[in-house]
């Protein structure tokens, strides 16, 4: 099997490509159709650069109460951070 890039696999499903996912070729939900594809290209890359806006921003926000606030916020969320049941 051929592995895709991330680039490759956008809107694959609705251009007729396979999707995979740790090896396994994932099923397509609609049926191939590249005016269709190429039509919600612009939304699917839009979409995922905000998700991506925002996990930065989750992470900027967590490293600014480490940081500027010093409170223990990232720390309880690291798994070896300390726990709420350990706080004094």
């Amino acid at each position: 099997m051929r592995w895709q890039s991330t680039r490759e696999s956008f809107g694959s499903a609705a251009i007729g490509l396979h999707w995979p996912l740790f090896g396994a070729s994932l099923p397509a939900l609609i049926a191939p159709d590249g005016a269709l594809g190429k039509q919600i290209k612009p939304w699917h890359e839009t979409l995922a650069t905000f998700g991506y806006f925002l996990i930065n921003l989750h992470a900027l926000a967590a490293l600014g109460h480490h940081c500027l606030r010093h409170d223990s916020t990232l720390l309880r969320m690291l798994a070896f951070g300390q726990s709420r049941s350990e706080k004094s």
